[in-house]
This record gives C-alpha cells, sequence and structure tokens, in this order.
C-alpha cells in the first residue's frame, strides 16, 4: 500500500520516526529545562526498573507504540551519581504495513544509554559522544524503499531520500528530560518557534507532566507530550515514564 502523498519532508520525518521511534521534536529543539528540587538528592540504593513508553504517529493517524524497561541501580560517585542499567523487555506494535520496521526495532537493544552521569542535584548530565545507530543502519533502506515507492514526484521523493541518508549519516537521538530522576512535581509547558535545516518554519510546544514518590522525592511517573507545527502539519508524540523499586 502506498503512502499518501504528503509534504516530502513531513513522510521522511515519519518514517524515520517508524524506524527509531524517536519524536522528530527531539531532533529540532533542546529539552525542556526545569527547576532542581528541594532537598538533597537521596536515590534508594536498591535496583528499579525504568520503563519509557513512546507513541509515536503515522500519517494515516495510526501509531507506533514502543515500550522498553531498564533494569537500573544508582551509585554515588565523587562529583554526583552513576546510573548502571540494561534493558530487560522491549515491545513493539505497529500496523502490519510497517512490519519490517518495527521488527528491528523490537530487536534492537539500547545499550548506548549507560552508564548514564548525574550531577549532585540529579539531574542528567549529557553524554559526551553519542553512540552510532545499528537500528538506523538497518532502517534506513527499508525506509527510502518504501519512498521510491511511493508515488510522490521525483524531485519530491530526491528531497526525503536526501533527509533520510543525513539521517543515517548522523542519527538523530532523543533527549530525556533532564530531571528526569528527580522531576519536579506538576505540569509545566514551553513553546517555541522553530525553524529546520530545509527551511520549513513552524512551532514546537512541549509539555511535561510529573508526579514524583513520597518518601524520595524521585520520579514516579512523567509524560512528556510534543506537539510541532511544521510545514502546514501537526504532529504529536507522546512518550511516558515510570519507575518502581525492584522488589
Amino acid at each position: 500500500q502506498k503512502p499518501p502523498r504528503q509534504q516530502p519532508v513531513r513522510i521522511a520525518l515519519w518514517l524515520a520516526s517508524a524506524a527509531l521511534a524517536l519524536p522528530p521534536a527531539a531532533m529540532l529543539a533542546a529539552p525542556l529545562s526545569a527547576s532542581t528540587g528541594e532537598g538533597q538528592f537521596r536515590p534508594p540504593q536498591a535496583r528499579m526498573l525504568l520503563t519509557r513508553v513512546l507513541h509515536s504517529p503515522l500519517a494515516d493517524g495510526k501509531e507506533i507504540v514502543a515500550s522498553r524497561t531498564f533494569e537500573i541501580e544508582i551509585r554515588a560517585v565523587a562529583d554526583g551519581y552513576r546510573v548502571d542499567g540494561r534493558q530487560v523487555a522491549c515491545t513493539v506494535d505497529a500496523p502490519p504495513s510497517l512490519g519490517a520496521l518495527a521488527e528491528i526495532e523490537r530487536n534492537r537493544v539500547e545499550d548506548g544509554l549507560f552508564p548514564m552521569m548525574l550531577d549532585s542535584r540529579g539531574m542528567i548530565r549529557p553524554p559526551a559522544t553519542r553512540p552510532p545507530s545499528p537500528a538506523m543502519a538497518g532502517a534506513a533502506p527499508i525506509a527510502l524503499d518504501m519512498l521510491r515507492r511511493s508515488g510522490m514526484p521525483p524531485q519530491d521523493t530526491a528531497r526525503a531520500v536526501a533527509f533520510v541518508r543525513r539521517l543515517e549519516a548522523q542519527p538523530a537521538t532523543s533527549n530525556w528530560p533532564n530531571d528526569l530522576f528527580r522531576p519536579v512535581p506538576g505540569r509545566r509547558l514551553d513553546d517555541r518557534a522553530i525553524v529546520t535545516a530545509d527551511g520549513l518554519s513552524g512551532h514546537l510546544q512541549v509539555e511535561i507532566d510529573a508526579r514524583t514518590a513520597q518518601d524520595s522525592g524521585m520520579l514516579a511517573a512523567l509524560q512528556r507530550t510534543i506537539t510541532t507545527e511544521l510545514g502546514g502539519s501537526r504532529r504529536t508524540t507522546r512518550e511516558e515514564w515510570r519507575l518502581t523499586v525492584d522488589e
């Protein structure tokens, strides 16, 4: 089944997110910053389970839902904290037409996230380097084949193919909220103008709603909703995080 004749960059964005389950808004802007919670950061000395669920929309109104669970431990180091972890579960729900891309995502293990470093307040420090993406290497040929069979005019296909090629050479990664492990409870909203490398202008809105554990002040649940208005289209991606002590 051929994808609809849509603005080519938008199709490329959808295909890239289908391949990697990453929200395109994360490619376009820095994450929403937050204030620091009160008191000293005191993570529990126990193994915990961190689950991230990503809802990524597609052009036809359907969505890809990718859920990953990590077993993590947080230990104090000289200048902050070190988070060690490993992926222990992954599920991907996608339309049958995207079965090949979903299978790549289902078999992908997030092994480049850890160790993750936190500062003394519990805020995530950005990594010095970003690891290559094996998922993009496998998904790019499938996405390119879908684009070439899309029925778009040749010039539009060429533009979309160039977009995927750029992602293949320099993969985008989704920034986790820097206060993920110690969010300020409640809702906050950030709204900003954006311009892509292709010259499209639009708007980006990031909404975060967080709950914390009463005993530790650490993350209990957090939802981040990213709405992108770009080139006449509107797209909303939702991410959910949950943190529990592994009994």
